[in-house]
């Protein structure tokens, strides 16, 4: 595919905005009326000032770089200065723990080109639907095996496990997965479920019977319903702080 000079620009903004986390190289991409429309529930800005304050929000609550690989990048000409730039990547961070979690998003940029220079004029980010509910309405619970005493070859079979036990209660979330080291997450409709599933779990891991151990496998458990983060990635740290809190305050804790 030829790579135009509009979608070049926006891939360079993209870098500054998700790579360098530079706010103030990410404002010389745009036009003086820049609207733009994020993931979050309040991520939206229709002047340049709030925009700007935006990004300095976004940025100062996670300073550190993502990810990102290109799915797709196109364009579409609109008139001889007006076009847009759509696409798909995959934006992710390295966990603590060494995972890479991954969240697809898709753009749609305007594009304008004034006096020689090409100006971003539209900003509009979305997620796929079942990740855009779970930032608007779904809670959130992060679990961890904890046990200090096994070694390499038992924690692998602890991980197996968990993946077993979460996945038997399947009808009662809406996405699973392994968030990094012995970590999971899990994403349900209410915080009736997330509670029924952080019980379940509890009782089927303290009476399973681990092979070659004479003790008993804890969880700990964070759980973070959605009311008023600006961003997915600021609900996810809300669950991630309980799941600390949880370890911190015992064997077998959740924190809700």
């Amino acid at each position: 595919m030829f790579k135009n000079k509009y979608v070049e620009r926006v891939e360079q903004f993209i870098n500054a905005y998700f790579v360098d986390r530079d706010v103030k190289k990410c404002m010389s991409f745009f036009h003086k009326n820049i609207c733009w429309i994020g993931t979050g529930k309040f991520e939206v800005g229709n002047s340049i000032e709030k925009v700007e304050y935006l990004l300095e929000e976004y940025v100062k609550q996670s300073p550190d770089s993502f990810i990102l690989e290109k799915l797709w990048l196109d364009s579409k000409e609109y008139s001889k200065n007006l076009h847009a730039v759509f696409g798909e990547y995959l934006v992710g961070k390295k966990t603590k723990k060494g995972y890479n979690f991954q969240v697809e998003i898709r753009i749609t940029y305007l594009c304008v080109e004034c006096e020689g220079e090409i100006l971003i004029s539209s900003v509009h980010t979305s997620v796929a639907n079942d990740l855009q509910k779970i930032g608007e309405y779904f809670p959130i619970s992060l679990m961890e095996a904890e046990n200090d005493n096994y070694g390499h070859l038992v924690g692998d079979e602890i991980i197996r496990v968990m993946a077993y036990i979460i996945q038997s209660f399947r009808d009662y979330y809406l996405f699973a997965g392994r968030y990094g080291g012995d970590e999971f997450i899990v994403l349900t409709e209410n915080i009736e479920k997330a509670i029924h599933i952080e019980s379940k779990v509890h009782n089927s891991l303290l009476k399973y019977n681990f092979k070659d151990l004479d003790y008993k496998i804890t969880v700990s458990i964070g759980i973070s319903e959605w009311i008023d983060f600006d961003s997915f990635e600021a609900f996810l740290s809300e669950a991630d702080k309980k799941l600390y809190k949880a370890k911190k305050s015992g064997k077998n804790k959740t924190i809700y």
